[in-house]
């Protein structure tokens, strides 16, 4: 016995061969059997989705998905006029990270077709149904999946597009120069992430130091700094895009120390008779840490050493000097006899902007 297949087509998706009687005749010269007709019933055709590319896209950012899928309907004569499409295909769009799939009927006509030519239509970003758009929380590939229906018949196809999320990374420009500045130098820090974002970014700026103490904190996204004292500081950056915080970036930055400097390079000369008591006038330092402590020492080159007393604020600082301390030594009232100081070192207390 053979088994004879019989297909079809038509463009309207169904088959019907009239009943005939009779026998099968002799086959490559083998003998058939009869049958009394022979029926080809052929389900409708389902739509033919076809899909964009893989994407890749940013973590977080919202983007809409023009042109994402096209489809074809083999029976166009079925589909009424371009007005009243939206009855008879429905869409589907399950983005594949667990949230709810988008759905809708609205779609754009290409071309309505004929009898001998199909139906074409695409989904579109901006439709009644809502902005086909999406944002990814987590970085990672995903497979968005497609599904376009024939309402009349309810079959349908699916396609998935892969969709490479990237996370979104903060960027932090305006370090010095080997990541490295002196106490009293201002940093012009700016902020931005990489993919760059169409979508609104906040910013989180902390400046901590070594101890993890927060010394800075703000949310301009290019905030101007002022290191009061040496120490190895970590600048770190959040950003925010609809909602989404990224991982933080950091940055070390080493502050070096620099000495006290006198206001005055030389002290005037003096002359002084043997046994006379000498006063040494005052001599003002200044020192851009102004969180700094400092001593001094007075070598009066007769082998006696004194470590005077500080005194602070000497006076304001002149016009166009930068910030830091100012103070001056005192000495004692008269030069001591060993080199065991009278007063120990004194802690300056930063002068008053």
């Amino acid at each position: 016995m053979y088994t004879i297949l019989v297909s079809a087509t038509s463009p309207d998706g169904t088959f019907s061969a009239a009943p005939t009687l009779g026998r099968f005749a002799n086959i490559a010269g083998i003998g058939g059997r009869g049958a009394s007709g022979l029926q080809v019933n052929l389900a409708s055709a389902p739509p033919t989705v076809h899909v964009a590319d893989a994407r890749t896209v940013a973590q977080g950012q919202t983007f809409a998905l023009d042109n994402l899928a096209a489809f074809s309907y083999a029976n166009a004569a079925a589909v009424t006029a371009s007005d009243g499409v939206s009855g008879n295909f429905t869409y589907a769009v399950d983005w594949g990270d667990g949230s709810a799939p988008f759905t809708g009927t609205n779609v754009d006509v290409i071309s309505s077709g004929s009898t001998s030519l199909p139906f074409l239509g695409a989904l579109r970003s901006d439709t009644p149904d809502g902005p086909l758009a999406h944002a990814y929380s987590e970085a990672g590939t995903y497979y968005l999946a497609v599904t376009v229906t024939f309402a009349a018949s309810g079959r349908s196809d699916t396609q998935t597009i892969p969709v490479n999320v990237v996370a979104l990374t903060p960027v932090i420009s305006g370090l010095p120069e080997n990541n490295t500045c002196n106490e009293g130098d201002a940093i012009n820090l700016s902020a931005g992430v990489s993919p760059a974002s169409a979508d609104p970014v906040a910013y989180w700026w902390e400046i901590d130091d070594s101890s993890g103490n927060a010394v800075f904190q703000t949310t301009d996204p290019n905030p101007s700094y002022t290191f009061t004292y040496p120490d190895t500081y970590t600048v770190s950056l959040v950003a925010t895009v609809d909602g989404v915080q990224t991982a933080p970036a950091t940055a070390a930055i080493t502050v070096n120390n620099l000495a006290p400097s006198f206001v005055n390079p030389t002290i005037p000369d003096a002359n002084a008779s043997v046994g006379q008591t000498f006063t040494l006038p005052p001599v003002a330092f200044t020192d851009p840490g102004l969180s700094n402590t400092h001593t001094a020492t007075i070598d009066w080159a007769d082998g006696n050493v004194m470590m005077p007393r500080l005194r602070n604020p000497l006076s304001p600082p002149p016009p166009g000097e930068g910030p830091g301390v100012r103070a001056a030594l005192r000495p004692a009232p008269s030069p001591t006899a060993t080199p065991t100081p009278p007063w120990g070192p004194a802690s300056i207390r930063p002068r008053s902007p």
